[in-house]
């Protein structure tokens, strides 16, 4: 069940469902919230990413990443910081290290 696992956070935080993902980010993009990618593809960190603006966050899959069409449609790209031998995340532990981000710049 899709609220138990989300501790309640899924009737707390705005969900949407598309069929058109490019179109729909740039609806977002128009209405003034920026987009932040999440890839490795970059070399910024999180903590240089600037949160306190009305955000999109971005991330793809743990196999693809997000796709090169929508990550030209970013206004920044992001990475988490990583040591080690571990190359990557997976896709739930990335969206809450860089929500967790967020809420930090925000406060």
């Amino acid at each position: 069940d899709a609220v138990k696992t989300s501790a309640g956070a899924l009737h707390r935080i705005p969900i949407s469902r598309t069929w058109n993902l490019k179109l729909s980010l740039q609806l977002i993009k128009d209405s003034g919230i920026q987009l932040i990618g999440c890839t490795e593809k970059t070399q910024d960190l999180i903590y240089k990413s600037d949160f306190k603006k009305p955000t999109a966050i971005i991330l793809g899959s743990e196999e693809d990443g997000i796709s090169p069409e929508l990550l030209k449609m970013c206004d920044q790209k992001t990475k988490i910081p990583i040591n080690g031998k571990i190359s990557s995340l997976n896709v739930s532990v990335a969206t809450g290290v860089i929500c967790y981000e967020a809420v930090r710049q925000r406060n």
